[in-house]
């Protein structure tokens, strides 16, 4: 739930404040799209809104999963 928490806002902070210029420290670096500028802008706008929409969903099932009541009989006989 945490890391999720965290790469969802991580994405967020990136969506508007996204690297300028291609670099080697962070931002969606492949070969493919350090080639130049534009596909540098349109690759990483890609995968901040892929991180940001995966990360979402996966922190909703978590807060979902973890807000269920738990049943206490199965827990005990677990022990």
């Amino acid at each position: 739930m945490i890391i999720s928490f965290i790469l969802l806002l991580a994405g967020i902070i990136l969506k508007y404040v996204p690297p300028k210029q291609i670099n080697a420290f962070y931002g969606y670096r492949t070969g493919m799209s350090m080639k130049n500028a534009d596909t540098w802008k349109f690759a990483n706008a890609n995968a901040l809104t892929w991180l940001i929409r995966i990360h979402a969903f996966l922190f909703m099932v978590s807060i979902f999963w973890y807000s269920r009541p738990m049943d206490i009989k199965k827990l005990n006989h677990t022990l």
